[in-house]
């Protein structure tokens, strides 16, 4: 059995609070976008994992957690798994995440386990905060740590959306530690929304990175009416 699975582009994102579990609340409008991994599962006499495409840890990574978080609560059997990797790493596009989500509906499917969407999305968020989203995967307001996933009539169909991609990685935990939130501004999603959503952590990143900021500034001069980080 084969699924696509889709990385997410994020427009807008509200740093809120700090929580006790050491998370960060947040506020994000998260929107599936087409461009794809390929994973494939299939029932075999002993489990192997083959990855082609970008190159992955093949002993540590969200696909095969996901594996064992279900072998927790299922009989899953020996599984040949491949995956073919284009969503780069680290980018923020949510491919890790989008691949273990979706290893959790392969599984689903395959083995006619009959568990709910619901409850797939809580063995999700045990694997990554981005996680739930890709079970729905439908355009959603994200809230908590990513827990909450509010799906919106909200779509950028017949738009063109172009990603650049640096040769800039800069880690979730440096993103925090360089946060300037200008704004307490609840986020929302309207008409105006190309002007008015935000990203808390552009400021404090494009500072230690300069070259970010110019892309974004680029991409507006050439015409686009939104660009983020």
């Amino acid at each position: 059995m084969i699924a696509y699975s889709n990385a997410k582009i994020n427009i807008g994102l509200n740093i809120r609070d700090k929580r006790p579990d050491g998370y960060h609340n947040i506020e994000s409008l998260f929107y599936p976008i087409p461009l794809c991994d390929l994973i494939e599962i299939i029932p075999s006499h002993k489990d192997s994992f083959i990855n082609t495409g970008i190159q992955i840890d093949h002993q540590n990574n969200l696909i095969l957690d996901a594996i064992a978080l279900m072998r927790e609560h299922y009989p899953i059997p020996s599984l040949y798994v491949h995956v073919h990797k284009t969503i780069p790493l680290g980018s923020g596009l949510g491919g890790g995440s989008s691949n273990a989500s979706n290893t959790l509906v392969l599984l689903n499917q395959l083995f006619d386990l009959k568990v709910s969407n619901l409850k797939l999305a809580e063995f999700a968020l045990q694997l990554g905060s981005d996680c739930p989203f890709f079970i729905h995967n439908k355009p959603s307001i994200i809230k908590g740590r990513g827990e909450f996933v509010s799906p919106i009539d909200f779509t950028l169909k017949d738009q063109f959306i172009k990603l650049v991609f640096s040769d800039i990685h800069s880690s979730t935990a440096e993103a925090f530690s360089n946060l300037n939130i200008e704004s307490d501004q609840e986020f929302s999603i309207d008409e105006n929304w190309p002007k008015t959503v935000r990203n808390d952590f552009e400021k404090g990143i494009f500072k230690v990175y300069p070259q970010l900021g110019q892309i974004k500034s680029q991409l507006l001069e050439d015409g686009a009416y939104f660009a983020s980080l």
